[in-house]
């Protein structure tokens, strides 16, 4: 996140606590925070995966995605592309 917006963030938690900013500004100054999601190829989930020794449905279990078993990696993949936790993505790099 940048300078700005961190200094935005803060002053935003600190309004928000007395009052003067409602919930869902304070939601739309969040979001603005997010980082960007990484979108991941078939062969960039696999590397994830087999780095990390777990199967299809193992991996699909440990994001909360659940997994049908025979699908092909890219209907999987498909599934997974904004769902890999920083963790996991960190173990890509």
């Amino acid at each position: 996140m940048s300078e700005i917006l961190d200094i935005a963030n803060d002053m935003a938690k600190d309004l928000f606590k007395v009052g003067a900013l409602d919930a869902i500004t304070m939601r739309q100054v969040e979001s603005l925070c997010l980082q960007k999601k990484r979108l991941f190829q078939a062969e960039d989930i696999r590397k994830i995966r087999t780095k990390n020794h777990v199967s299809q449905a193992v991996f699909a279990a440990m994001l909360g995605i659940g997994c049908r078993f025979r699908q092909t990696s890219n209907t999987i993949s498909a599934q997974l592309r904004t769902a890999i936790p920083e963790k996991l993505e960190q173990s890509f790099r």
